[in-house]
């Protein structure tokens, strides 16, 4: 088939840890996504905010300070963005990636799991959608949402939410290699 990646290049994500709490469920929840993308030798980085080498309080704009963070970034095909919804907005955290790295995200899919009391995270996604729209990066679907009926003892109970996990990792698999073979097409018009 022309245009398809091959194979010494696989679609590879980066897994974004967007909370700062020590005892996260997000976090638990990315444990989990990562733990799947292993079993399914899918490649990914994973961008966790509480590490040191995570700085998320920069000051300027990423044109005019290139950063190791946006560097990690660029180097993947799409995205799996974990975090926690606290009154129905976007993560402090994770807004300050987007503003630092966005440019990376350019033209990109995401995938998005959230994590809230149980309060609607629906405003969240929306506020998310608008800020990753400036960069042309689309978040894919499912979108999967935690509450903490879904954790028992430090992992994922909810069998339900397990399932979103594969379904939201195969849509944005297809998304990233659409997007791939997309671009190996208009490459090869232009030449």
């Amino acid at each position: 088939m022309f245009g398809k990646p091959k194979k010494s290049n696989p679609i590879s994500f980066a897994v974004i840890q967007g909370s700062l709490h020590p005892q996260s469920s997000t976090a638990v929840l990315i444990d989990e996504t990562a733990r799947v993308l292993r079993a399914r030798n899918i490649p990914y980085d994973c961008i966790d905010v509480r590490a040191s080498d995570v700085d998320v309080c920069l000051t300027g704009t990423q044109a005019q300070i290139p950063t190791p963070l946006f560097e990690r970034m660029a180097k993947v095909d799409g995205y799996i963005i974990g975090m926690p919804v606290y009154g129905a907005v976007v993560s402090g955290a994770v807004k300050n990636i987007i503003e630092h790295a966005g440019e990376a995200m350019r033209g990109k899919g995401v995938g998005l799991l959230l994590s809230s009391s149980g309060q609607p995270t629906y405003p969240a996604s929306v506020e998310l959608v608008r800020f990753l729209s400036q960069f042309d990066a689309s978040i894919v679907q499912p979108v999967v949402h935690t509450t903490p009926e879904s954790f028992q003892k430090g992992v994922i109970f909810d069998e339900e939410v397990k399932l979103l996990i594969q379904e939201a990792i195969d849509a944005l698999l297809k998304r990233c290699f659409a997007q791939r073979v997309a671009r190996i097409e208009s490459a090869a018009q232009n030449h």
